[in-house]
């Protein structure tokens, strides 16, 4: 039987944002792509597979269109400076990852689409 891992990579980096979210490589914060790489590594082993789908969540999604009340309950609370900083760090390094460093490493199966949420896609 062939194992494959479906992430909800999203999920996954913001998990590392609080995690390893703050380490860096000299001046470049790193921490996020450390922390889910890391993990992608430990469920690999865990589940001893190499077959990897990477979903991602992109753009507006389109249940909150269609569906104002779809998360609606979530706190929109104001964020500080340093909370703002480190939103644009966390997307930054998932656009990274998302479009560059998982094909890099030779991953192939990175899926997004425009409107979806990674479950969606899942």
């Amino acid at each position: 039987m062939r194992t494959w891992l479906l992430l909800d990579s999203n999920y996954l980096c913001y998990r590392a944002a609080y995690s390893t979210g703050q380490l860096a490589h000299g001046d470049v914060v790193t921490g996020v792509v450390f922390g889910f790489l890391r993990d992608v590594v430990g469920l690999q082993d865990l589940h001893d597979t190499n077959r990897v789908a990477f979903c991602f969540d992109f753009g507006k999604c389109l249940r909150q269109v269609d569906s104002p009340a779809y998360k609606a309950s979530r706190s929109t609370k104001v964020r500080t400076k340093e909370e703002v900083r480190a939103m644009k760090e966390l997307r930054r390094q998932i656009d990274l990852l998302r479009s560059e460093y998982l094909t890099e490493l030779g991953f192939r199966n990175v899926f997004f689409q425009e409107g979806y949420e990674a479950d969606d896609i899942i």
